[in-house]
Formats: C-alpha cells, sequence, structure tokens
C-alpha cells in the first residue's frame, strides 16, 4: 500500500492513530507499506527500511538498524541549558565537527572519540562556562542520519 505523507495536517492523536494503524496492519496481515514523509521522526516508529531521496535519486537505502550502524556512530546530541552560548564554543574546538543547533536547548556534533571521553570532554567545557549539561548521548534519530547523508552528497558534489 502506498501512503503520501499520511500524517500531514493531523493532531497529534490523528497522527498516533494512523501510526498505529499502519503497524497492526503490517504486524496482523502482513501488508508492507511504502510511505513518503518528511516526518521522519514518525517514520522511525513504524518502518523497518528507509530509503532516502535527495533530488530524485537514491542516496541511501537499508533497514534501520544497518542505517544507524552508518552514520551515527560518531554523532551525538547534547541537552544543555544554553545551546546558543555552548554552540559558540564547540563549534571552534578542534576535538568536534558538525556541531549544530538541532532544538533550543539541544545541539548535535560529530566527534571521533569514544562516548566516555565526548561526554566528559563536554561536560567539563560546559563546567568552565557555567553552562549545565544534562545529557550526551549517541544520536540515533533518522533525521540527525538524514541531514548528514544529505551533507555528505553536498560535500562529493563540490568536488
Amino acid at each position: 500500500m502506498f501512503l503520501d505523507e499520511p500524517t500531514a495536517n493531523l493532531d497529534v492523536i490523528g497522527r498516533d492513530q494512523v501510526l498505529q494503524l499502519v503497524a497492526s496492519l503490517y504486524r496482523d496481515s502482513g501488508t508492507s507499506f511504502l510511505i513518503s514523509s518528511h516526518t521522519l521522526s514518525e517514520l522511525e516508529k513504524v518502518c523497518h527500511g528507509f530509503v532516502f531521496l535527495n533530488r530524485g535519486r537514491v542516496v541511501e537505502s537499508g533497514n534501520l538498524v544497518d542505517i544507524l550502524k552508518r552514520h551515527t556512530s560518531d554523532r551525538y546530541r547534547v541537552l544543555t541549558s544554553d545551546s546558543d552560548r555552548l554552540f559558540q564554543i564547540l563549534q571552534n574546538h578542534p576535538g568536534f565537527d558538525n556541531v549544530r543547533i538541532s532544538s533550543p536547548n539541544v545541539i548535535s556534533l560529530s566527534a571521533k572519540a569514544e562516548a566516555d571521553t565526548v561526554r566528559s570532554m563536554i561536560e567539563a567545557i560546559a563546567r568552565e562556562h557555567q553552562i549545565e549539561v544534562f545529557d550526551v548521548s549517541r544520536s540515533t534519530s533518522v533525521e540527525d542520519v538524514f541531514r548528514e547523508v544529505l551533507r555528505n552528497e553536498a560535500q562529493q558534489d563540490r568536488h
């Protein structure tokens, strides 16, 4: 079954009901779905496989777990009291790349170090600047993966 933006313009309850219906139809009858959507966080809840398109071209595909493994091993999410100030500090730090503000209290970034080292570095930097850090964790959202894939595509196009 093909669904094009099935949750567009629905409130939270309506979106949940549509996603639950898709999941139950798949589980109970084996019905397969091809869902076109810009709301990737919703698709994470019901989809096993993903195909990312950019300008009509497939730029990544596979099952969710494999895609996450390929693209999130060095991505981190930082929940903080002051994302603007911490962003200004971390974007110029040599240990971090692709630093961006994801939401008012969340920064996402890339780092090649081990997770415990990344966490310790960020917490020390934040403490030095009197910024609270509530959580540092690996980023495993499909939206972050999509951004990463498109960023890599753009870099390849420039070369």
